[in-house]
């Protein structure tokens, strides 16, 4: 057995406790490190697919401008005035139909009661 005095041993521990707040220091540098690296690649990937998305919607968006522009704009009309009015249009064709539905059911609910005196 080794016999170490009371001094020796608070030694020992002295310099085994500052060991190890010199690991946990480093630990977490290391940490702090990897943490950063990994927010600059997410960075990276984030801002480059944001990129992408906005040039695939750009490009989607022009060439459907060219498109309603040759097959739905009248003389003159830009592709934003033709798509304005196509949404226009089709609203109206809803409520034409909703209009027809609501006659057609009008009509069906007093037929049934018609048929329900006889």
């Amino acid at each position: 057995m080794i016999d170490m005095d009371k001094n020796t041993t608070e030694g020992l521990l002295d310099v085994s406790e500052k060991a190890a707040e010199k690991v946990e220091e480093g630990m977490e540098k290391i940490e702090d490190g990897v943490v950063k690296g990994y927010k600059k690649i997410e960075t990276g990937v984030v801002d480059g697919y944001k990129k992408m998305e906005n040039g695939i919607v750009e490009g989607f968006n022009k060439m459907t401008d060219k498109i309603v522009e040759k097959l739905f704009a009248k003389e003159g009309e830009t592709a934003e005035d033709t798509k304005k009015r196509l949404i226009d249009n089709q609203k109206k064709v809803e409520q034409q139909q909703a209009e027809r539905i609501e006659k057609i059911e009008k009509k069906n609910a007093e037929l049934i009661e018609k048929s329900m005196k006889y």
